[in-house]
C-alpha cells in the first residue's frame, strides 16, 4: 500500500521491494531511491481551534445540547436528561485532567461533584477550525471549518461530521490504515471552553488574583466502523453506522467529551439505505492521503 506523506513513500517492507527493483534493473527503483533518501520534512502540528466564540459566560448547568444531533430520529429523552448526560460526560472528563500548576485547586477537588461542574462557567463556539499542512508541500497549510449550531442560516440544524485521533489500533492482514492510526468517524455536538480559574496570589489592594485557564472541549458521538475500516470492494470507501447506545441510566454511551486537539479535520459522509454511510475518501485529495 502507498501512501504519499511528508513527501516521501511509505513502503509496508520498503527495504525489500527496493532490493527487488534494483535487481530486476526496473526505473522505478532511481524514483524509488531517490525518494525514499531525501531529507525529511519538518513536520508542523495541525491547529485546531474553536470558532465562532459567544462573548458571554454561561454555567454548565444551563448549556443545552440535543438528545439526537440526527433530528431526523427519535427525541425521546428530556432537555433535563440531556443536560445531566453533559454533566457526567464532562465530569468523566476533568477526572483524567493531571493535577499541575495550571490546575486549580478546586477543580482538583471537586472535579468528580456534579452540583460544583454545574456551577462552573463556560463560553459557547459554533464549531472548530482546523489548520493544518498539506501532504505535497508542508509550508502551505489548508483550512477547513466544522460546525455544530441548532439553526444553520435559518435552514434548521447542522451538526458536522470530524475525524478524531483515538489509540492505534492493531494491525493485521484484515486491518486497515485508518484503524491502524487510530482514527475513529464522529458527528460534533457542541463545542465550549471551560474556565478554570487558578488562584495567583494578592493584588496591591488585598484581594486574590485569579489567573484564568481555558479548556478547549467538545461534545462528540462516536460512529461504529464496520468491517475493521477496510473498504467497501464496490466503491472503495469506507462504512460507518449511526447507532446510538442508551444505558440504563440514560447515557448515551457512544459521546464522550474530548479535547479540541485531538480533532484532526472536518469529514464528509454519503448516505447510504438502512442506516449506512460511507466516508467520502474522494472529496480531496487531503482525504484520500488521511484515510489510507
Amino acid at each position: 500500500m502507498l501512501r504519499w506523506e511528508d513527501r516521501l513513500f511509505k513502503l509496508k517492507g520498503r527495504t525489500a521491494l527496493l532490493q527487488y527493483l534494483i535487481k530486476t534493473g526496473s526505473p522505478w527503483a532511481t524514483v524509488c531511491l531517490g525518494l525514499v533518501e531525501e531529507l525529511p520534512v519538518d513536520r508542523k502540528e495541525t491547529k485546531m481551534v474553536i470558532s465562532g466564540h459567544m462573548a458571554k459566560q454561561i454555567i454548565v448547568g444551563k448549556l443545552q445540547t440535543p438528545p439526537f444531533a440526527n433530528m431526523s430520529e427519535s427525541m425521546s429523552e428530556s432537555e433535563s436528561e440531556s443536560e445531566s448526560e453533559l454533566l457526567r460526560l464532562l465530569r468523566a472528563y476533568l477526572l483524567t485532567i493531571r493535577p499541575g500548576i495550571n490546575t486549580s485547586f478546586h477543580l482538583t477537588q471537586y472535579r468528580s461533584s456534579i452540583p460544583w461542574i454545574a456551577a462552573q462557567k463556560v463560553t459557547i463556539g459554533t464549531g472548530i477550525v482546523a489548520n493544518f499542512p498539506i501532504h505535497n508541500n508542508h509550508q502551505k497549510y489548508r483550512t477547513e471549518f466544522a460546525r455544530c449550531v441548532a439553526d444553520w442560516r435559518g435552514d434548521g440544524p447542522r451538526y458536522d461530521y470530524i475525524l478524531v485521533q483515538s489509540e492505534p489500533g492493531v494491525g493485521g492482514a484484515n486491518r486497515s490504515y485508518f484503524h491502524e492510526t487510530g482514527l475513529k468517524p464522529a458527528q460534533l455536538i457542541c463545542v465550549f471552553t471551560f474556565i478554570d480559574k487558578i488562584s495567583d496570589g494578592y493584588m496591591d489592594n488585598g484581594r486574590p488574583k485569579f489567573r484564568k485557564i481555558g479548556h478547549e472541549l467538545a461534545l462528540v458521538e462516536f460512529l461504529t466502523v464496520t468491517n475493521a475500516g477496510t473498504p467497501n470492494p464496490n466503491n472503495g470507501m469506507i462504512e460507518v453506522r449511526k447507532q446510538s447506545e442508551i444505558s440504563e441510566t440514560g447515557v448515551m454511551t457512544k459521546r464522550r467529551v474530548i479535547p479540541v486537539n485531538r480533532i484532526c479535520r472536518a469529514l464528509h459522509l454519503i448516505a447510504a439505505e438502512s442506516g449506512r454511510y460511507f466516508i467520502n475518501n474522494y472529496i480531496d485529495l487531503e482525504m484520500y492521503n488521511t484515510v489510507y
